[in-house]
């Protein structure tokens, strides 16, 4: 019988971000101060509560099994995640919402991973608005689109050398594992998500808020 989820207590369904390449103890010293777990023959997974409304991420302990459907079972809760930011409440769909999820997830634990998802994001962030605004974004790289989305989007002048570190950081993660260290990785990567949130302040914030304040009360009125 699958556990249900230690924060909401409803659903037993999870979503498997991945393996975690290091120790439950050494996580549980970051965590908490829960004690020592028995960790012999189980591997550490990272996941997300399946509920829209809760998706909470938490350590599991999982053991390989010939009758599971995905090779493992026996989960067992280890300790709650805390991520290093959230999602932004408006202007990403659920696929980018699950991206920048993701990338937040796992930036402490692989922040190469986070850089390379936060490209993808990236990346889907840019041929949405762009599409939306009637350019052709068929066959571009990101290289191309981010030169597109500065000339025919309004975005502020300081954050294009933001998406362009973040093509390049992505890259890196994406294509050369030895291209970009851990350690400047995670440096970079909280920078990295400064520019994503402000690209989705330009593309959808400030838009929806100017909208809003320029609408005059009576609109029979004469403008003055």
């Amino acid at each position: 019988m699958a556990v249900k989820c230690p924060a909401c207590r409803i659903t037993d369904q999870r979503v498997w971000l991945g393996i975690v390449e290091t120790t439950l103890n050494e996580i549980l010293d970051e965590v908490s101060e829960s004690p020592r777990l028995d960790t012999a023959g189980s591997s550490i997974w990272l996941a997300r509560c399946a509920r829209a409304d809760c998706s909470t991420l938490a350590y599991w302990l999982r053991t390989p099994s010939e009758h599971s459907f995905d090779g493992w079972s026996d989960e067992r809760f280890a300790a709650f995640h805390r991520d290093i930011r959230q999602a932004p409440d408006q202007g990403l769909n659920g696929e980018e919402v699950d991206l920048y999820r993701e990338a937040a997830a796992v930036a402490g634990l692989s922040p190469r991973s986070a850089c390379a998802l936060l490209r993808l994001l990236l990346e889907s962030l840019l041929k949405r608005h762009l599409a939306d605004a009637g350019h052709s974004i068929n066959n571009k790289t990101l290289f191309k689109l981010i030169e597109l989305a500065e000339q025919e989007l309004d975005l502020s002048s300081l954050l294009k050398s933001g998406l362009s570190a973040i093509r390049v950081q992505g890259n890196e993660a994406s294509h050369d594992i030895y291209g970009i260290s851990a350690e400047t990785a995670d440096a970079n990567v909280k920078w990295l998500f400064v520019a994503i949130d402000q690209l989705i302040d330009d593309l959808y914030v400030k838009p929806q808020v100017w909208a809003e304040l320029e609408q005059r009360p009576n609109p029979e009125e004469e403008p003055f």
